[in-house]
């Protein structure tokens, strides 16, 4: 499993949450019983119009882009998923054509490194953002 979001006002649209509250489920996603996505991965394909630096401690937003994900991130251990680190394209106001291509090419290159690869390989959760998998 692989999620997908716009970082909106530092965090998910509210349609995302809306599945989220009719899919992480107690008794299905989580609970006593039933783990229905152990062992999936999820990570998070974000958008924002600020730039790298700007998420960085003592800096514009003054947390880092995974401070923000940390519900994503807690929402995945508690269904006892695999949470990976996000796939980040930053400075969507002041891309070109060319560079947005660029962030599909690699985003696609992802998905693909993703379905051929051994998904337990240590490289994918060790790395900051997934893009430097694919540059």
């Amino acid at each position: 499993m692989y999620g997908s979001i716009l970082f909106f006002w530092y965090s998910g649209p509210a349609l995302l949450k809306q599945w989220q509250d009719l899919v992480f489920e107690y008794g299905w996603a989580y609970g006593k019983e039933s783990y229905a996505l152990e062992g999936k991965m999820i990570f998070n394909a974000i958008t924002s119009g600020g730039e790298l630096e700007a998420f960085q401690k003592k800096c514009f937003h003054n947390s880092t882009i995974r401070d923000f994900l940390l519900p994503f991130e807690r929402t995945a251990e508690i269904c006892k998923m695999i949470y990976l680190p996000p796939f980040w394209v930053p400075e969507t106001e002041k891309l070109s054509y060319a560079r947005i291509m660029e962030y599909g090419r690699q985003y696609k290159d992802l998905l693909t490194l993703m379905r051929d690869s051994d998904l337990n390989d240590p490289k994918l959760s060790a790395t900051p953002l997934l893009n430097s998998l694919v540059t």
